[in-house]
C-alpha cells in the first residue's frame, strides 16, 4: 500500500503540490475577506481624508419586509472640510505659492528666472489657476521671453484663483520681471533667435534669411552632415556579420541534435548487430540484414529517417560499388564523429585483419556499454528538463504573490 501511494505522489506530485498552493491562497483570501469590514459598529462607511478623492463600496443589501436581497453599489465621498478646516487650507496654499512661486529667483523684485507655477497645493487639497497681466513676456507655464523683456524690465501681476471643494478665493501679487545677466555666448544665441523669429513673421516671403552677423561677429552657416552612407556601411557590415553568426548558430544547433539522435540510436542499433553475430552471420551480413530491415520499415511505416541507419546505408552501397570493407567502415566513423560509432568501426576494422574470432562477445560487451550510455544520456535530460521548468515555477510563484498582495494593500487602502 505504501509502495502504491510513493507511485501515485511521483506521478502527480506537481498536479498535488499546484492545488494545495491554490487551496492556501483561497483560504488566505476567504480569512482576509472575513476580517475585513467596511461598515462600522454604527452602520456607517468611513470616508478618505480631504483630497483623496471619493471611492466605491459594493454591499449587500436585504429589506426583509420585501424578502428581497440586492447589490448596492454606494459611493462614498471624501470628508468635506468645516469653513475653518477651508480657510485653513487656502493659507496654507498662499503660504506654499509665497515660498515656491520665485523658483530659482531670489526674490520676487527682480524675477529674472523661470517661476514655479503648480496646478495644485497642500497636498492636492486646493487647486489653483493661474492668470498673468501680461503674456507678451512669460508664459502660461512660468518660463520668460527673455527677448522680450523690456531694457528696465517691468512689472507683472499674478491672479491665482484657488478652489477647495467648491468655494474659492482669490489670490493676487506682484512681481518684477527684468533681464537676466548673460555672457556674450548666450547674448550672441537669443540675438540669432530673435532675428530668425522676425524672419519667420515676415508675410510672402519664399525664404527665410539667416543672420550674418549677432552681437557684433560674424556667423557663418553650413549645412549638417549626417553621414547616412557610412551609417548604412556599417549596418550593412553588422547585419551580414548577424546573419552569418545566426546561420552558425543554427548549423551548431542542427549539428548538436544530429549527434543527440545518434547517441540515442546507438545502443538499438549496437545490439541488432552483436544478435546477428551471435546467430552465426558474418559483420557484411549482419550489416546488410539491419540496412534492409530498416529501409523496409522506413517505407512501410513513412516514419522519420534515423541518422544512424542512413550512415549505415551508405557504408552498405558503397560495400556494394567495391570499396574495400575495412575503408568503408573507417568512413563510417568518420562521417558519424562521435567516439562510440569510431570506437564500433575500430573494433570492426581490428576483426577483419585478425578474424571475426571473439568479435561476438566484443559486440556484446559494446552493446552493455551503449545501454548503460543511453541511461545516464536519460538521467541527464530528465535534469536539464528540471532546469527548464524553474522558470515557470518562478513565474506561478510571482503570480501567486501578486493575488496575495493585492487584495492586503487595497484593503490597507480602504482601511
Amino acid at each position: 500500500m505504501r509502495e502504491k501511494g510513493k507511485e501515485v505522489w511521483k506521478k502527480y506530485k506537481k498536479s498535488i503540490l499546484i492545488f494545495l498552493a491554490f487551496f492556501m491562497l483561497s483560504v488566505l483570501m476567504e480569512v482576509q475577506e472575513r476580517d475585513s469590514h467596511s461598515i462600522t459598529e454604527n452602520n456607517s462607511l468611513k470616508r478618505a481624508e480631504a483630497g483623496n478623492g471619493e471611492r466605491t463600496e459594493s454591499l449587500s443589501l436585504r429589506i426583509p419586509e420585501m424578502e428581497e436581497e440586492t447589490e448596492y453599489w454606494v459611493i462614498v465621498p471624501e470628508r468635506l472640510l468645516t469653513e475653518e478646516e477651508r480657510q485653513a487650507a487656502f493659507d496654507k496654499a498662499e503660504a506654499e505659492i509665497d515660498e515656491g512661486f520665485r523658483g530659482e529667483n531670489a526674490d520676487l523684485s527682480a524675477v529674472s528666472r523661470p517661476v514655479v507655477v503648480r496646478s495644485v497645493y497642500n497636498n492636492g487639497l486646493v487647486e489653483a489657476e493661474w492668470l498673468f497681466s501680461d503674456y507678451s513676456v512669460i508664459n502660461p507655464d512660468g518660463t520668460l521671453i527673455e527677448d522680450k523683456i523690456p531694457e528696465d524690465g517691468c512689472i507683472m501681476t499674478a491672479n491665482v484663483t484657488l478652489s477647495c471643494q467648491g468655494q474659492e478665493r482669490i489670490y493676487e501679487f506682484p512681481f518684477r520681471i527684468v533681464r537676466r545677466e548673460m555672457d556674450r555666448g548666450e547674448k550672441t544665441f537669443q540675438e540669432i533667435g530673435a532675428y530668425i523669429r522676425d524672419q519667420g513673421n515676415l508675410e510672402g516671403e519664399d525664404e527665410l534669411k539667416l543672420p550674418e552677423t549677432a552681437n557684433g561677429m560674424a556667423v557663418e552657416w553650413t549645412e549638417t552632415k549626417t553621414h547616412t552612407g557610412i551609417l548604412f556601411l556599417f549596418l550593412g557590415t553588422l547585419a551580414a556579420f548577424l546573419v552569418q553568426a545566426s546561420e552558425r548558430s543554427k548549423l551548431n544547433e542542427k549539428r548538436k541534435k544530429r549527434e543527440h539522435r545518434l547517441m540515442l540510436q546507438y545502443p538499438e542499433m549496437v545490439n541488432k548487430l552483436s544478435l546477428l553475430l551471435g546467430a552465426g552471420m558474418t559483420m557484411e551480413k549482419a550489416w546488410e540484414k539491419v540496412t534492409t530491415t530498416y529501409a523496409v520499415e522506413k517505407e512501410r511505416r513513412k516514419g522519420t529517417p534515423k541518422e544512424a541507419y542512413e550512415e549505415m546505408q551508405i557504408t552498405l552501397r558503397e560495400i556494394r560499388d567495391g570499396m574495400a570493407e575495412r575503408t568503408a567502415y573507417e568512413r563510417f566513423g568518420e562521417r558519424c564523429q562521435l567516439r562510440p560509432y569510431r570506437k564500433l568501426a575500430a573494433l570492426i576494422v581490428q576483426n577483419l585483419r585478425k578474424g571475426s574470432r571473439g568479435l561476438t562477445s566484443l559486440m556484446e560487451a559494446e552493446a552493455e556499454e551503449a545501454f548503460e550510455q543511453r541511461k545516464n544520456l536519460a538521467k541527464k535530460l530528465g535534469e536539464e528538463a528540471g532546469t527548464k521548468l524553474l522558470l515557470p515555477m518562478m513565474m506561478s510563484l510571482g503570480v501567486i504573490i501578486v493575488i496575495i498582495m493585492v487584495p492586503a494593500v487595497i484593503s490597507f487602502y480602504k482601511g
